[in-house]
């Protein structure tokens, strides 16, 4: 398989938002979804950890400390496409 078969896209265009995939082909036939984090979990374990402080605004507080967390991979997203055409060149060549 050569490198431009191993990734799988997908997108999603509803009427309330658009999704977007992407996944990788293993060598084993398994897909590799890129992208997959731990936001969800991250955003209970601080909201369990701040309601002790703030009760039911806990869930506020802790969806602002993870959204400022996403700020620097914005800032990183916007660097990086800088380099896109680029590196397209460079996928679609090989």
């Amino acid at each position: 398989m050569n490198r431009k078969e191993r990734y799988l896209v997908g997108l999603d265009v509803g009427t309330s938002g658009i999704c977007a995939v992407v996944g990788e082909t293993l060598d084993d036939g398994r897909i590799n979804i890129v992208g997959l984090g731990v936001g969800p979990a991250v955003t209970g374990w601080l909201s369990d950890l701040l309601e002790p402080r703030f009760g039911s605004d806990s869930l506020g507080y802790a969806l602002l400390i993870v959204s400022m967390a996403l700020a620097g991979a914005g800032y990183e997203f916007w660097r990086a496409s800088h380099t896109l055409a680029d590196d397209l060149e460079v996928i679609i060549d090989i």
